[in-house]
């Protein structure tokens, strides 16, 4: 294909390529990211589990796998302080 004769759908195809490189960084940012999350006093908990679902589906279209238990580790460690009870009830199985 000569230069100036590439179809939208072959541009399209490119330019995902382009921006879906799977780095290295890119892994550690979004983990770094999901890792320090925390929920905030005015957020809803939904929402604060859409986030990290969000980070969690990024990572795994990077071929990033994370396990259900590590997933509601990392949610029950994000709360707010106000649920450190609980966090710790859940923790010892009380």
């Amino acid at each position: 294909m000569k230069f100036g004769e590439e179809t939208v759908p072959s541009l399209s195809l490119n330019l995902e390529k382009f921006f879906m490189r799977v780095t290295i960084y890119n892994k550690l940012l979004l983990k770094k990211y999901l890792f320090g999350l925390c929920m905030r006093e005015s957020m809803l908990l939904k929402d604060h589990i859409d986030e990290m679902y969000e980070i969690l589906m990024k990572l795994r279209d990077m071929d990033t796998k994370l396990e259900v238990k590590d997933f509601v580790t990392i949610l029950l460690v994000s709360f707010f302080s106000s649920l450190t009870n609980f966090v710790n009830s859940l923790s010892i199985g009380r």
